[in-house]
């Protein structure tokens, strides 16, 4: 089941080692085919995932619809990490992936998110 996930916050870290730490977190994630860097601060994350629909049909029409199974959903998610003026960076994300890159991406903002000064 693919999910869009649009956000952004503000990070304390550094631009570029922040996106190659996010690099490895979202490679790991199960379901990414493919992460690549379009830009210096962007990733790139392909992921796929089976729909239930497909589930449904394989036992319902059994043994035939096992062939559903071959429907794959594709979904692309970007991850942008641009410097901002202070010394930070923020991250912004848009697109769809799979259930566990959207863990991924929840992971990464627990880890990451600078709390608002006005909410303390």
């Amino acid at each position: 089941m693919a999910v869009v996930r649009f956000g952004s916050w503000h990070c304390a870290q550094g631009a570029l080692e922040l996106l190659d730490w996010v690099h490895g977190v979202v490679v790991s994630a199960q379901g990414v085919t493919g992460v690549y860097r379009p830009t210096v601060d962007s990733l790139e994350v392909r992921s796929e995932a089976i729909p239930l629909w497909v589930i449904i049909v394989a036992v319902v029409f059994f043994p035939v619809g096992l062939l559903a199974l071959l429907v794959k959903e594709h979904m692309v998610m970007l991850i942008r990490v641009p410097p901002n003026l202070s010394g930070g960076c923020d991250i912004f994300i848009s697109g769809s992936g799979s259930n566990q890159l959207i863990e991924a991406v929840t992971y990464i903002y627990n880890q990451t998110k600078v709390p608002d000064p006005s909410s303390l």
